[in-house]
């Protein structure tokens, strides 16, 4: 008797707050990219690149990590970057300092961008000597790629200077 009590009133509780608007909550403040709109293609316009912000943490896949653990034992010191690579890329996607930017991250071995007039930047992780990193780009200039675990507050004062195009 005491559970269709309970379940009752956690259904009465639940309807109640269906279709209210829940006051105490902040809005949503993630503001979306700034991407121009493509412009129709005539044969003497050049293609438009787009104004994006964009950082791919990339980092070594699980298969990786686990030959990586096997050649060099469980406590190694690439183990350790990467523990403290990982922490550091998660507090920046909370915090990039900046407003807009997409963050995501690759376990890939290659990465390709492609950037004005439809040039592509290829990017491939190495295990011995870029095994994770942070590429910068923003669909017009060269990428920037850093190599190896940084701070978060290093990769905000990273993205600060390279999108420093869109800062105002």
């Amino acid at each position: 008797m005491k559970m269709i009590i309970i379940i009752a009133l956690g259904l009465i509780m639940m309807s109640s707050s269906c279709g209210k608007k829940d006051t105490n909550t902040p809005a949503s403040t993630t503001t979306a990219p700034n991407i121009s709109a493509p412009t129709p293609s005539t044969e003497t316009a050049e293609p438009k690149a787009r104004r994006i912000r964009q950082v791919i943490f990339f980092t070594p896949s699980s298969d990786d990590l686990y030959q990586i653990s096997l050649k060099e034992g469980e406590d190694n010191v690439q183990t350790a970057l990467i523990d403290e690579f990982e922490i550091n890329a998660t507090e920046f996607i909370k915090d990039p300092g900046i407003e807009g930017v997409q963050t995501t991250f690759s376990d890939k071995p290659q990465i390709t961008l492609v950037l004005k007039n439809g040039v592509n930047f290829s990017f491939t992780r190495d295990l011995d000597k870029n095994i994770c990193g942070a590429i910068f780009h923003d669909g017009v200039q060269e990428p920037k790629v850093v190599v190896g675990a940084r701070l978060f507050v290093e990769y905000q004062k990273i993205a600060k200077s390279f999108f420093v195009e869109d800062v105002k």
